[in-house]
């Protein structure tokens, strides 16, 4: 069975494919609202389950699959930049430091009218970087649509020291977890 994706981002598309995984996108237009109330992990499980709730709403018979990633240091999350000077601020911040990797996952599955949500934490530790390696690394337009303005599998490649957990989960998607996952719903063939 096809799933949906609940989200445009090229690189949970590529994951999926990785893991040869059939599934359509329909991106979820919703305004992300995260509950203060909740700890950080469930937070970013529950703006995947509100992306998943959204398509819900008109694509009922199918498995959905919703995620969200941030950037968590000094118990702040990080999104993605809106400015050059965000984007510095952001990547000074995370210069010689460990912070965490989240990403909540939401599974609609249709059979059962039932969500399985879940997280995954990586850390991941940065080189000190020089005023002018982040002045440089600032200017690639790519990192303004990434959690904590980057991407591991790009230019940040040459400044991560060590990464403690699911290195997949740092690109955007825990695809070993959610393979299992979706295994679980007797609907699912990969």
């Amino acid at each position: 069975m096809k799933i949906i994706l609940a989200s445009n981002s090229p690189r949970r598309k590529e994951l999926l494919d990785l893991a040869k995984i059939d599934y359509e996108v329909v991106p979820s237009h919703i305004e992300e609202i995260m509950n203060d109330n909740l700890q950080v992990p469930e937070r970013v499980e529950d703006v995947a389950y509100q992306k998943v709730m959204d398509i819900r709403k008109n694509r009922q018979d199918k498995i959905i699959l919703g995620a969200d990633t941030i950037v968590l240091i000094d118990n702040k999350i990080i999104g993605k930049p809106h400015s050059k000077k965000e984007a510095e601020e952001t990547i000074r911040l995370l210069s010689g430091r460990t912070h965490k990797v989240i990403t909540g996952c939401c599974i609609y599955n249709n059979l059962k009218d039932e969500y399985i949500k879940f997280h995954e934490i990586t850390e991941v530790t940065f080189y000190e970087m020089t005023d002018e390696e982040i002045l440089k690394y600032i200017e690639n337009p790519s990192i303004y649509d990434k959690a904590g303005a980057y991407g591991i599998q790009e230019d940040a490649a040459l400044y991560v020291k060590s990464v403690n957990g699911d290195y997949y989960n740092i690109i955007g998607l825990p695809i070993a977890k959610v393979f299992r996952e979706l295994k679980k719903i007797s609907s699912f063939k990969n």
